[in-house]
This record gives structure tokens, sequence and C-alpha cells, in this order.
């Protein structure tokens, strides 16, 4: 049994259940279990990168665009979609039957092996960045691609917000602006680590380094210090893989050994889903928002879309609501539930730093009867069960009314 609350305030985490998940298998598309990217096109069609190729969906039909290599995506001002993949670069384009396919844009085929896999791929205003091989940084200008960086081991490329950061292994961090990378931190400032993420947090950011558990606040003073929340530990157990921040400011972190885990920006871990719960796979791959801000997970066995925006969410018996239920009350700020097998309460401090499950219910241990309805009342909480009449005093203890089963009659 599973029921559903409305909260007008996307804020009111302390009182969600699950989002609303749907799981897409590799049975409902028809491809291989392993997807890696997904972006959308102006249209609303996904397009999502797939061992097989590129699927494209448009809720409704899927197909395949045939591509070599894990696709990588990115969409620029003018919603052009560009591709990086093995050892090509390219744009996504329809053509005069309206199928879509893959354009190549680099000129020689000794230009695609000096390139090799493309790791990473963005869009930032009129020009489209990428990395081969992990160590050579490209720039594509709209008319000729050129190397911008080979010097380093190792390259990273953020984008946050407006602007778009590299980083380069060794030299530090830098500023991309017009075709320039400006220095912001040396090696020396970041102690010689390696970026693993970088992302905005209010005028400042929020970095974490490879191979650490401790995310930091960077101010832009190039000020670094340790952000108190509650899921680097479970970041650092199950692997950091990827992150996107809602429109309503929460953080959400994909892992490759521990499914999604939300945050919000006063480090308060708000949710997790995971093979626990609700996905089907753990090892999330890449994460995307939609037009519509429903959160896209690729996974390494299937697709699942949740509804993180939503006003809704759902409890089931996962939140430990058990029986059926029959009757919903909030009576001194606390939600009960009157149910087949008792009466239960939300327990909003069950969300606890090593046991990040959600919120769930617990039952009043004296009430294990049939519940049938519930009138919250100055007097206390009134319960009608297949064993009498009960009231929940302000002291919360419960007392005995009738001896027989009556059920309440309330109007509204």
């Amino acid at each position: 049994m599973f029921f559903c609350l409305q909260f007008f305030a996307y804020a009111q985490y302390d009182e969600w259940g699950f989002p609303l998940v749907q799981i897409y298998p590799p049975k409902t598309y028809g491809y291989e279990s392993q997807n890696f990217s997904i972006v959308q096109n102006n249209d609303g069609i996904y397009f999502i990168s797939n061992v097989t190729g590129i699927m494209q969906y448009d809720g409704d039909e899927w197909k395949i665009i045939p591509i070599s290599g894990i696709p990588r995506f990115t969409k620029n001002q003018n919603g052009i979609i560009y591709i990086g993949t093995y050892k090509d670069f390219g744009i996504l384009e329809k053509n005069q039957y309206s199928k879509y396919n893959f354009r190549s844009l680099i000129p020689s085929q000794s230009l695609k092996e000096r390139i090799g896999e493309i790791s990473s791929i963005i869009a930032y205003q009129s020009d489209v960045l990428f990395v081969g091989n992990y160590a050579n940084l490209y720039l594509y200008d709209g008319k000729k691609i050129k190397i911008l960086d080979s010097t380093s081991n190792l390259i990273e490329i953020f984008k946050v917000k407006n602007k778009l950061f590299v980083f380069k292994e060794p030299g530090g961090l830098y500023q991309y602006s017009n075709g320039n990378l400006i220095l912001w931190l040396s090696s020396m400032s970041l102690n010689y680590k390696i970026i693993e993420f970088i992302i905005p947090f209010g005028n400042n950011f929020l970095i974490k380094y490879r191979n650490e558990k401790t995310i930091y606040t960077l101010y832009l003073s190039g000020k670094i210090v340790p952000f108190i929340n509650e899921i680097e530990d479970y970041l650092e157990e199950h692997q950091y893989s990827c992150n996107i921040i809602t429109s309503d400011s929460i953080y959400i972190f994909g892992t490759y050994r521990g499914g999604i885990i939300g945050m919000n920006n006063k480090g308060k871990a708000l949710f997790h889903l995971s093979t626990d719960n609700l996905l089907l796979n753990d090892n999330i791959n890449f994460l995307f928002i939609d037009k519509w801000n429903n959160v896209w997970a690729a996974t390494n066995n299937g697709l699942a879309r949740i509804e993180i925006s939503s006003a809704f969410s759902y409890f089931s018996p996962i939140n430990n609501v058990k029986g059926g239920v029959s009757s919903i009350v909030r009576h001194l700020n606390k939600i009960y539930i009157a149910t087949t097998q008792g009466l239960f309460y939300l327990d909003k401090l069950s969300f606890f730093k090593q046991d990040i499950q959600g919120n769930k219910f617990k039952q009043i241990p004296e009430l294990k009867y049939d519940c049938n309805k519930l009138l919250s009342t100055p007097y206390g909480l009134f319960i009608s069960t297949d064993n009498g009449l009960f009231l929940l005093n302000n002291n919360d203890k419960i007392l005995k009314v009738f001896l027989h089963s009556i059920h309440l009659i309330t109007k509204f």
C-alpha cells in the first residue's frame, strides 16, 4: 500500500516521501543496458548515449542513430547539439526526411586519430570545448578546430553558471574567456590536488578533490574552507560519479555504487534513491534535467525519470507504511495515518546521516488494531478502531474511550 502527499513549498523536505520515479529498463527501449549521457533538443526530443549508439526518444517511440564509441553531448545557446565520441566530433542534424543523423566536423582522418577518445564536451557562448584522450584541450569556434592545450597530463572542464573553468594537471584552475585560459588558482593553491567537481554555491562554489572525502567552499577570493554537510561520507563510500542542480537549488549527486543522494544548500541530506528503494541500478553515469524539470538518470541498466520538483511525493512500505491506509490527518504538526495494521506517525527525525533511506512512519505500539478513522480535536487525536474508540491526548498518552468498535463520522 502506498499513498501520496502534496506540499506546495518545495523546501518542505522534512515531510517528503519519495519522488515519483519512472523506470525505463532495457526491454522498454530495446537496446543495450548501459547509458552514459542525455540531452534534449528544443523540440523536446531526448537523445541518449547508449552502447549501441544514440537512442532517440520522443516520449512515445524509440529509435537508434548509429555512431561508434560512447557519445557525449552538449547543446549551445542556439539549440545546436554537438557530439564528441571516439575519434570524432560533430553535430546532430535533421535531414529532409526529418530523420536525425550525426555529421562529423573533423576534416581529416589524421586529426581524428590525434583527438582519440573525447571524454568531455561543453558548449560555451559561441564556442565548443572538448577534451581528447583526457589530456588535450580543443576549441571549435564554429568554423574550425584548434588545440588550446597539449601540455597537461590531465584536463577537466566545468561549466558553472555563466563561467567555464578548465582544470589542468599540472597547472591549476583556469577560467576560459575568448579563446584564452586565465589562471585563477595554481596547483600550489590547490595543494597539488585534482578537482573532481566544482559547482555553484550562491556567489561562491563547492569543490571536491579526487580521492578525498571532504567537500569545500571555494570563495571568489580563492579561500577554501570545509563545507559542513551530511552527504560526503555517502559519496566517499559509494564513489561519486556526477551531479546536477535543480532550479530550486537542490544538489543531486550520482554515485557508481549507491544510486542518487540529494542535498539542500545548507548541507542537509534530503533523499536517497537506489536499488534499496526505487532504482533498477545503482551505477549512475549521468544526470540531466529536462525542460519540464524532471531529472533523468543514465545508469548501467536502463534509465530513470525522477519528478524531483513535483509538489507530490509518496510513501510506501519502504517508509514503513503497513497495511491499507484509511485515514490521514495532521495533528499538533505531526502527520498520522490509520491503517489496517494500526496507527502510525511520520518521524521527521528518521533521516539520519548514516541511514539515508528517507522519512519513515513509526507505529504507536499501543494501537496495533485495524484503525479506521482519525479526528484531530483540541482534546487530542481520536482514533476509531475495530477494538473501540481511543484518544491520543496532548501528552502522547493513549486512552480508551469506548469498549466496542465504532467508526467516527465527521462533517467536512
